[in-house]
């Protein structure tokens, strides 16, 4: 899959990207090189659908008028991360469980959310996803 490529070798590089709308925005520490930029926006529809879950010929352009229509939300990496290091911090925290334990707890709970955002998204499929958006894989999850 040639946008979940870009997007770790975007992550790579530090760039963030966040859905909003028909836009994809972009930032990063440092200016990213310039074929980089170029295969993101060639590939941007296929970008857009990783990082919302939605085909791009059926991504809404207007929120559904149908409000019992239940749409992935737009999580960033960033919010997957945070997502991910709250979910660790409460099992070690609250929990008592190790580091490793806490952040293996954690990762399979982005896993379970991930694929109530993208029914139909299978267990490794669900996990590459994530680690292709920086979460830190676990035994089982490497590729």
């Amino acid at each position: 899959m040639k946008a979940l490529a870009l997007v770790e070798r975007a992550r790579r590089f530090g760039v963030t990207m966040k859905p909003e709308g028909d836009a994809l925005r972009l930032s990063a520490p440092h200016q990213p090189p310039a074929d980089l930029i170029a295969e993101l926006r060639q590939h941007k529809a296929e970008i857009m659908a990783l990082l919302t879950g939605q085909p791009p010929e059926t991504r809404p352009e207007e929120p559904s008028a149908n409000r019992n229509q239940r749409r992935a939300p737009a999580w960033t990496a960033d919010d997957w991360f945070h997502f991910y290091g709250e979910r660790a911090g409460i099992s070690e925290s609250d929990g008592g469980e190790e580091r490793a334990r806490a952040e293996f707890l954690a990762f399979e709970q982005c896993i379970s959310r991930y694929q109530e955002f993208h029914p139909g998204t299978g267990r490794r499929e669900a996990a590459r996803a994530l680690i292709g958006l920086g979460l830190p894989p676990h035994e089982g999850d490497r590729q």
